[in-house]
């Protein structure tokens, strides 16, 4: 196996032991919080909307019947993600109705079951 092919799968067996590690730095700091949340295994949350960390995205498409959003997006550190373009899922399908292709927002991601849901969002007025 060539070098850069080695260098590849190993990338892409991290991403994916990643991706399937529930992430505990988070709930270690903040465990009265956590509290109630006891029916989303995996979730990193935090206590409101207001107190989330928000990262920045750029909306690439949408999918209405799906409740699925794709996103260009920054650095996101409530799930420790590294800039990428990638498909959510959305909490809340209403949220959807106000956005289009190229709008920017500012979202809140929590890992719930092994899937990455926007628990809100809004449009940036960058």
């Amino acid at each position: 196996m060539s070098q850069c092919k080695g260098k590849i799968l190993i990338g892409l067996m991290a991403l994916f032991s990643f991706v399937a590690t529930p992430h505990a730095g988070h709930h270690e700091a903040n465990s009265k919080e956590h509290d109630s949340m006891h029916d989303r295994p995996n979730s990193v949350a935090c206590v409101d909307a207001i107190s989330c960390p928000r990262a920045h995205g750029i909306v690439i498409n949408i999918n209405r019947e799906l409740n699925k959003i794709t996103l260009r997006h920054g650095e996101i550190a409530s799930i420790e993600m590294p800039p990428m373009t990638m498909v959510f899922n959305v909490e809340d399908p209403r949220k959807l109705d106000m956005l289009k292709p190229d709008d920017h927002v500012l979202f809140y991601v929590e890992s719930i079951n092994g899937e990455f849901v926007i628990m809100e969002m809004d449009k940036d007025k960058h």
